[in-house]
């Protein structure tokens, strides 16, 4: 079952979501260094947006089109798999990540 609220959505349920609101709280605390990475989430609807940049942690920001980011961050103007691919390339070129 979905819990997606949009324009007047009367199948909303709001304990469900602060259950898991509780839950992201709970692991952001537990996570040394967390990362958002967003991608494709323009300006027409901005709730994706504003949630990624009240978070409080950096900030990878994947669209081709709007990809500015008001604080700290990466703006990455391109689609969403050349980034992760990019990404995914990059990491595995460092030794930061090995065992």
């Amino acid at each position: 079952m979905a819990n997606i609220l949009m324009f007047g959505d009367w199948g909303w349920l709001p304990r469900r979501t602060a259950v898991q609101r509780q839950r992201l709280e709970s692991w952001l605390q537990s996570t040394a260094r967390p990362v958002v990475i967003e991608i494709g989430a323009g300006t027409h609807v901005p709730t994706v947006r504003w949630f990624s940049e009240t978070l409080g942690e950096p900030l990878i920001r994947i669209n081709p089109t709007e990809p500015d980011i008001p604080g700290r961050g990466v703006s990455l103007p391109i689609g969403g798999l050349a980034a992760l691919t990019g990404i995914h390339d990059a990491l595995s070129r460092t030794s930061f990540f090995a065992d």
